[in-house]
């Protein structure tokens, strides 16, 4: 495919509804017709955020190695911080209660507060992917350190505003 296609079907994909492009992108992902189906499509999607979230941490592995060859041990010492980090935003996405089996549990299925929430998942899919390259780069430099602490900032406040929103949503 030229380089020409490439562009126009990736300005494409962005075009697309947010719940469309999370249909192509994540598997197992189909929507939310069903109490099934929503279940199944939330897992899926916290699922696809925290696999991001670890191919970056796998990308700071390299790095780490990097500098510990050529001794650069503070920067190393610095990675291994900043994985830590990854991990903990990582178990939080997996283990994060759904919001699902509260609104089936009432008496009416709220979709339009599920439908926020997952709306916040999907943020969470794309800001992880921008992390997970962003980390990609990490061995051209330490110049990127800050950008991966501040870029890790936003997402821990983004799981707060998930979390603060579940809970509304579920009282």
């Amino acid at each position: 495919m030229s380089d020409e296609h490439k562009q126009h079907d990736q300005s494409h994909h962005h075009s697309l509804p947010w719940l469309e492009r999370l249909v192509m992108r994540v598997p197992a992902y189909r929507g939310y017709q069903s109490s099934h189906q929503r279940h199944a499509a939330d897992v899926a999607l916290r699922e696809a955020v925290a696999v991001k979230l670890e191919e970056a941490v796998q990308s700071l592995g390299h790095a780490k190695r990097q500098c510990l060859d050529r001794e650069a041990f503070t920067e190393a010492e610095s990675l291994d911080r900043i994985s830590v980090q990854i991990h903990h935003a990582s178990d939080r996405v997996r283990h994060a209660s759904s919001g699902i089996e509260q609104f089936n549990k009432s008496s009416e299925f709220r979709a339009a507060k599920a439908d926020a929430l997952h709306a916040i998942d999907h943020e969470l899919l794309e800001m992880a992917e921008e992390f997970a390259k962003l980390c990609a780069g990490a061995s051209s430099g330490k110049d990127w350190q800050p950008h991966v602490v501040k870029h890790l900032q936003e997402f821990e406040r983004k799981l707060d505003a998930r979390s603060q929103h579940h809970s509304l949503a579920s009282g």
